[in-house]
């Protein structure tokens, strides 16, 4: 049982990092190289986590790199709300009066805001 809670938060994370790099990373308007750059990142973060986990239950490194690796999650938590946000803002984008120019106006704000 307790090997099993690492393995699901490890999942949950991935699938967090999986969908902010589809609904999120993928729809901004920023250049490829800038896409590839957050997505790789976000590739470093999962791996991060995963060392955080294999710390926590396996591994005893020393301190600071403990806590360099707990960042991560912070990361994820804050990446997962930020995805649930950006979601809620694309949705209302859909249900506002079709005006190009207003919808192109609250695409790159919700895009500058993430």
């Amino acid at each position: 049982m307790k090997s099993l809670f690492p393995f699901i938060i490890t999942i949950f994370f991935a699938m967090v990092h999986y969908l902010a790099y589809t609904r999120v990373i993928s729809r901004l308007h920023v250049s490829i190289r800038t896409k590839k750059v957050l997505k790789y990142l976000l590739i470093l973060n999962v791996f991060v986590i995963m060392g955080y986990l294999l710390s926590r239950y396996t591994l005893s490194p020393p301190k600071y790199l403990y806590f360099l690796l707990s960042l991560g999650i912070g990361v994820g938590f804050v990446l997962f709300v930020g995805t649930i946000l950006y979601e809620v803002l694309h949705l209302l984008q859909h249900y506002t009066p079709f005006d190009e120019e207003k919808r192109y106006f609250f695409k790159r704000t919700t895009d500058i805001g993430f």
